[in-house]
């Protein structure tokens, strides 16, 4: 039999939403002729100086000035974060859903992201409705590492076995599955709201 559900954590990118990159980048480019994707657009060896951005360990703003040339990029941060909102697919129906939710459960935020995109998603006010969101480059922790998800059992004091975790990358879900706690491979609202109910949540 099912533990009573206690607390809620969903993944950001991916879930809550989907990012345009195509689109970002087209912008970006036609304005600064040079690309801000450094995973995708970039040689290992540039990619390599830049390692742990998502933990914290070096800013966004730092590979923006670094990449561009330019000393001076509060312009280009601004632009990018408003090109990043701007190509954003919110999804709504999850979020009515989350607002329900949160009367009967706490509900949480994991995010793997850096700094920028993190500011951007906190002034475009996609976390109002958690309890409170860990972003890896804050908890200077990355999903799929177990440690991240323990610090929101740490600091909340809410049982694993009554927490669901969902996340649309099978390896996170993973990691958490060997802690205990409670998985939903998300596909698409539909789905997720089939697997809630296996699990006796109700919103």
């Amino acid at each position: 039999m099912n533990k009573e559900i206690k607390a809620i954590v969903f993944d950001a990118g991916g879930v809550l939403f989907e990012t345009d990159w195509a689109s970002v980048k087209k912008e970006m480019m036609k304005k600064y002729n040079f690309s801000v994707f450094l995973y995708s657009d970039y040689p290992k060896k540039i990619q390599n100086r830049f390692r742990g951005l998502t933990r914290g360990r070096i800013s966004f703003r730092k590979v923006i000035r670094e990449l561009s040339g330019f000393e001076e990029i509060d312009e280009i941060v601004n632009d990018y974060k408003k090109s990043f909102i701007k190509h954003q697919k919110i999804n709504r129906e999850l979020f009515g859903l989350i607002k329900r939710l949160k009367r009967r459960y706490n509900i949480f935020c994991l995010t793997n992201t850096n700094d920028i995109h993190f500011e951007a998603n906190i002034e475009n006010n996609l976390f109002k409705h958690f309890k409170k969101t860990y972003s890896s480059c804050k908890i200077k922790l990355k999903k799929p590492d177990k440690r991240a998800f323990q610090i929101i059992f740490r600091e909340n004091k809410i049982p694993k076995k009554e927490t669901i975790f969902i996340d649309d990358k099978k390896e996170n879900l993973a990691a958490a599955k060997k802690l205990g706690i409670k998985t939903i491979l998300f596909r698409n609202n539909k789905q997720l709201i089939k697997d809630f109910k296996k699990f006796g949540v109700k919103a």
